[in-house]
Order: C-alpha cells, then sequence, then structure tokens
C-alpha cells in the first residue's frame, strides 16, 4: 500500500482534489492542516470519514522546524501500517500524474530522492545549515521579522560562528535536497525512527529550512544509501514564470506532464490549474475504463 504524506496550509479545493486523486489510486492519507488556517471542518470531517488521518498540531512557518515536525509525526504514524509499504511526501499544491499500476511498476524498492553534500551548495545555501536560528522558540507562535533576524545572522557570519556538525554527522556528512521524495517502508523508518534520526531531528530544531537536511543526511549515511535513485519523481517548472518559482501549473503543461516520468507535479492551484487539473482527471478516467 501506498501511503501519502500531506502538508496543507491554504486551497481547501485543491486538497480535496488531491485527495480524492490519491484515495482513487488505493492510497492511505496522512495530512497535516496549519493550525493558522481556514478550512472548512466539514471537508477534514469527510475525509476522516474516508478513512484519512487528519491533524492539525502545529502552526507552521515556511522553511521552519515545524514544518519538518509535521512530517516526520505522521511518517512514524503511517509506518505503523503493516500494509504501507512506499511512502510519499506531498504538499497540498501537489497532485498525481500517474495512475496506480505505474506506481506499482516504478516504486520497486528504490528510494526517490534527490540530494547533494552541503559543500557544494551555494554559500546562501550552506548558511541555512552552519547559522543557527537563534529565535526559533519565538517562531511557535509569530513569524521573526527581517529587520530582527538579518542582524543576528550577521552578527554570526562576523564573529565567526558556524555549526560544525551535528552529534552523529560532521559537517561533510550533512547532505541537502527537497522535501518532496518517496521511500520504501523501510528506508522511512530508519529515517524517521532510529536513534540517530531522533537526535538529528532535535538537533536541526535551530536551523534555517532543516526539513532539507534531515532526509537526505539521514539516508545518505544510512545502509541504504545504495538504494537511492537520485530522483525525486516531481516535476516542477523552477522559471521562473509568471514571477513565481516554481511555476504555477497550468495548460500550457499538460504536454510536458505526459511526457515526464515522474509520479507527481507541483505546483497546482484550485482556479489556475482548473484546466490543467480536468485534463488530468479525463486521463484518469481512461485509463481507469
Amino acid at each position: 500500500m501506498h501511503a501519502a504524506i500531506i502538508t496543507a496550509f491554504k486551497d481547501p479545493d485543491m486538497l480535496a482534489r488531491l485527495a480524492d486523486a490519491l484515495l482513487g489510486r488505493g492510497f492511505k492519507l496522512f495530512i497535516h492542516v496549519d493550525r493558522r488556517s481556514r478550512f472548512d471542518p466539514e471537508l477534514l470531517d469527510d475525509l476522516v470519514r474516508r478513512g484519512c488521518v487528519v491533524d492539525r498540531r502545529y502552526r507552521i512557518v515556511w522553511g521552519g522546524y515545524t514544518h519538518l515536525l509535521a512530517i516526520t509525526d505522521l511518517m512514524r504514524r503511517a509506518l505503523r501500517d503493516p500494509a504501507v509499504d512506499y511512502v510519499h511526501t506531498l504538499s497540498g499544491q501537489d497532485y498525481p500524474i500517474k495512475d496506480r499500476s505505474y506506481f506499482d511498476q516504478v516504486c520497486d524498492g528504490r528510494a526517490f530522492i534527490s540530494w547533494e553534500p552541503l559543500a557544494e551548495t551555494p554559500e546562501e545555501v550552506r548558511d541555512r545549515f552552519d547559522q543557527y536560528k537563534l529565535l526559533y522558540p519565538v517562531e511557535w507562535w509569530r513569524s521573526i521579522p527581517g529587520p530582527i533576524e538579518r542582524p543576528l545572522r550577521r552578527l554570526q557570519r562576523i564573529f565567526g560562528i558556524r555549526r560544525k556538525g551535528t552529534r552523529d554527522f560532521n559537517r561533510s556528512a550533512i547532505f541537502k535536497g527537497l522535501v518532496w521524495l518517496s521511500l520504501p517502508a523501510d528506508v522511512a523508518r530508519h529515517a524517521v525512527e532510529s536513534p540517530a534520526a531522533h537526535r538529528l531531528l532535535r538537533d536541526l530544531r535551530f536551523s534555517y529550512l532543516p526539513e532539507e537536511f534531515f532526509f537526505q543526511t539521514m539516508i545518505a549515511n544510512s545502509p541504504f544509501s545504495d538504494r537511492v535513485a537520485h530522483d525525486d519523481l516531481r516535476y516542477m517548472d523552477w522559471g521562473p514564470r509568471d514571477g513565481v518559482r516554481p511555476a504555477v501549473l497550468d495548460a500550457r503543461d499538460e504536454d510536458a506532464l505526459a511526457r515526464s516520468p515522474a509520479l507527481f507535479a507541483r505546483k497546482f492551484d484550485s482556479r489556475r490549474s482548473a484546466e490543467l487539473l480536468q485534463a488530468l482527471s479525463a486521463a484518469e478516467s481512461a485509463a481507469a475504463a
């Protein structure tokens, strides 16, 4: 069974469409809805009635630690079910672009995740790990204004305050990538349930965008690293297009999605992507017929 770990913070209609598409493919859904978001309770109750797990525990700030907590909490919950053999992390603005048979064919025990060593990334990316997010505790209830945050980062650079590593991984063992990935259950279990995983999760709480380091570092330094496909199987247009990165997909992307080997695409908007979503839904229906 495939399980989807979904974090959503806006566009309830898009979440509803995503849930319909995944449930139609036989997925089990584990959904975290940002505690700040205004979602119709009837939608969330309906998802629960349909067998989805819905959680609203965290107030999530972009690039914040609570997003990683929401994902890892739900992943551990999904892995309690022995029938789950693959987990996929998604946002509420993602959508599957292949049918169930394609998922079963491609998900053959490999881990679909992209990464690069921290040392090979640009300086501004390295700073996300090297510098400490000193005001992290405040983030639980309020976004930190740039005029406060930037001087603190500048002072760390002036005084040479840099993270050298974590309890289990020195700096050369840190890997970076996107949090959107597809993992076999045994790999996912190591990534979120092993003692090293719990220590790394705690060590990253004062980091910027910790979600970009957690899974990559755990898996790259694990016995499962030789099963990594080095492709997250997500279609994204990094443009920028229409002033957005990644682009919001629309009817212009239909042919590209049809050609793509990816399992999922992002980002979608229930209104701006309506024509494309309709075309994808029609293709699903034709494949199921």
